[in-house]
């Protein structure tokens, strides 16, 4: 993986005790350069840990990865009731306000995924709140023998999500084959989170579990 921003960050993180039920892997806007970006989880979660709590001014990224072994449970005060199965992605644009609430479809199945909220322009952050939903089949690949990109959230190459905050941000899975690299466009803040596998990042090695700030 090749890049002409400058690296300022690799930190290695681990999976941790959040809440009985719960472990996660945190990382907040206050603790790196990653804002719109406010929060970005992974998690492993198999029985139901908040209950009904607020949002506003920002959105909420529920992305179930395709290797989860159960979806997600979305239902909120707009009167969706949704599941997020493996491989989907739902959007809670919060705007002036909504409640919600998010747990695994089955008491005692693990479930993996990523919470991530993001922020609104002072302009947008009393949009209509929504919900927007897309299914495993519905977020566009980009595949070739190098690797394959699930495009969650923006554009990549010639695939644009159908997914589309108020707010403008790229969100890409990466699937890199061993002993391939991969060029990313990016906007003025960019970052990389490995979720498994080791490689490099121009001259830097990165393991799993490693947040990269450029």
């Amino acid at each position: 993986m090749k890049t002409n921003k400058t690296l300022i960050n690799n930190t290695k993180l681990n999976f941790k005790p959040a809440f009985p039920g719960l472990k996660s892997v945190d990382m907040f806007a206050s603790q790196y350069p990653i804002e719109p970006f406010l929060v970005f989880t992974e998690y492993l979660m198999d029985k139901p840990v908040f209950g009904p709590h607020p949002h506003a001014g920002v959105s909420v990224i529920t992305y179930m990865l395709p290797d989860s072994k159960d979806g997600f449970i979305n239902r909120d005060s707009l009167g969706n009731h949704e599941v997020i199965n493996p491989g989907a992605a739902l959007i809670t644009q919060a705007g002036r306000g909504i409640q919600h609430d998010e747990f695994p479809q089955n008491t005692g199945i693990e479930t993996h995924g990523f919470q991530i909220w993001i922020n609104h322009a002072d302009k947008n952050r009393l949009v209509e709140p929504k919900l927007m939903l897309a299914h495993a089949n519905e977020i566009p690949e980009v595949k070739n023998a190098d690797y394959k990109v699930r495009v969650v959230h923006g554009t990549f190459g010639n695939a644009t999500s159908p997914l589309k905050m108020v707010t403008d941000v790229n969100l890409l899975h990466v699937f890199l084959e061993a002993n391939k690299s991969i060029v990313l466009p990016s906007k003025e803040m960019a970052f990389v989170y490995t979720i498994n596998g080791t490689g490099k990042v121009s001259d830097y090695e990165i393991t799993e579990k490693s947040m990269i700030s450029f």
